[in-house]
């Protein structure tokens, strides 16, 4: 719950300055290092692995920030599936872009990966 929370704090600040906090960012990290299986660890790094490629061959679709928060959203979901909930957020954040029209330009997606947290969770 504390984690969400945290999440939440940190979709507030993407949404409003388009930034992830990189304190609160690597506090979350030292939090749920010490209590995560081998798996999730290994999710979290191909996970850092694969949003980095997308950020280096897609100049300026994702943010650097999102690179470093996608291990955070694998961390998190331990209970559910990394991939599970990174899909959602991909998919939550396309609909977002059609029904807004704007798909040439950004939006935060630190809130994208927040609710689907929540709802693949809780559901």
């Amino acid at each position: 719950m504390f984690l969400l929370g945290l999440l939440a704090l940190i979709s507030a600040v993407d949404i409003r300055y388009r930034i992830i906090p990189k304190r609160i960012l690597f506090f979350s990290y030292s939090i749920l290092f010490i209590s995560r299986s081998l798996a999730t660890l290994f999710w979290a790094l191909l996970l850092f692995l694969v949003y980095g490629f997308v950020y280096k061959v897609a100049n300026g679709s994702i943010g650097y920030g999102d690179v470093r928060l996608a291990p955070l959203a694998a961390l998190v979901a331990d209970e559910t599936s990394p991939l599970l909930v990174h899909a959602g957020a991909w998919l939550l954040a396309g609909f977002f872009l059609c029904i807004s029209r704007r798909l040439h330009s950004s939006i935060p997606f630190a809130p994208f990966f927040s609710f689907s947290l929540i709802t693949n969770t809780h559901l």
